[in-house]
């Protein structure tokens, strides 16, 4: 006994918006995100005791040839560590951090 063969080809698509029995893709396109809800990306900022801290690693590893390690471990560029290098040569690391013990003037007159 034979079956009879189906046929294995595609139906174009026949109607309104088909173009040569196909029909067009419809992709839909990005959300548009509400500017009021979309925040500008803020630029990290490191304190003090953190450019110090790093500045330290950097020092002890500089014989080694660990500073670049630790810059891509900290994610830092090199131009930065210079401009910290050169604000701690100047003093103006220093004259940001808190003083640790520091009398109150109130101690100090009372004795």
């Amino acid at each position: 006994m034979v079956m009879p063969s189906k046929d294995t080809q595609p139906r174009a698509a026949a109607g309104p918006g088909t173009e040569e029995g196909r029909r067009p893709t419809v992709v839909p396109g990005p959300a548009a995100a509400s500017p009021e809800l979309s925040e500008r990306p803020r630029r990290r900022t490191f304190t003090v005791q953190d450019k110090l801290r790093i500045l330290a690693k950097t020092d002890r590893a500089a014989g080694r040839g660990g500073v670049g390690a630790i810059l891509r471990r900290e994610g830092l560029y090199s131009s930065v560590l210079s401009d910290w290098r050169r604000q701690r040569e100047t003093g103006a690391l220093e004259a940001l951090t808190p003083a640790s013990a520091v009398a109150s003037p109130s101690a100090a007159n009372s004795g």
